[in-house]
């Protein structure tokens, strides 16, 4: 009555893997319809476990449930706030970097792959591409704080080898450039 039905059949199962000694415990995730009118179900984690008599029977079946409604909802909220992010991320028109605090790169989205000729993204991202690498790029010079806004050119030829960005850029020539770069808290 409780239990929603599908979730009530795995409870069952569990009960009968459990006695038929297929598994000493067993959690699964349920939901339970709410006892007030109109509510949502809530998900709760249940744990079952067999307790043993002397002669290695199960004597008694002990079952935990803890409420996870919350942490749930919490778990697809951010889900679906990393997704809405990605894809405006991934979709943008625009050139879109992101660095750490230590100026680290940690995203680059495929726009800004696709100006730089960047093949693979991922590599680009590990190999542990600083601020300075992309800064080193511009024929301009400033320094950076917590917010540039210029318009710069990148001579792509003029990279330095010591530049770790070189082996991932395939475009040459020069490129015009507007460069903003925003502090994030």
């Amino acid at each position: 009555k409780y239990f929603v039905s599908d979730d009530f059949k795995k409870i069952l199962d569990s009960i009968k893997d459990i006695e038929n000694g297929k598994y000493s415990n067993k959690t699964l995730m349920v939901r339970c319809h709410s006892l007030e009118e109109n509510a949502n179900d809530n998900i709760f984690t249940l744990n079952i476990s067999a307790l043993k008599s002397d002669s290695k029977k199960t004597s008694l079946l002990l079952g935990t449930l803890r409420n996870i409604t919350n942490e749930h909802v919490s778990l697809l909220t951010a889900k679906d706030l990393q997704q809405r992010y990605r894809y405006v991320f991934d979709t943008s028109m625009a050139d879109m970097m992101y660095f750490d605090c230590n100026g680290m790169l940690t995203d680059i989205n495929e726009k800004a792959c696709e100006t730089f000729g960047i093949a693979n993204r991922k590599d680009l991202i590990n190999d542990g591409i600083h601020l300075d690498d992309i800064i080193g790029m511009c024929e301009t010079e400033f320094e950076p704080s917590d917010k540039v806004w210029i318009t710069t050119v990148f001579n792509l030829d003029r990279m330095t080898d010591s530049n770790k960005m070189k082996k991932h850029v395939a475009r040459r020539g020069t490129v015009y450039y507007e460069l903003r770069m925003l502090t994030i808290r």
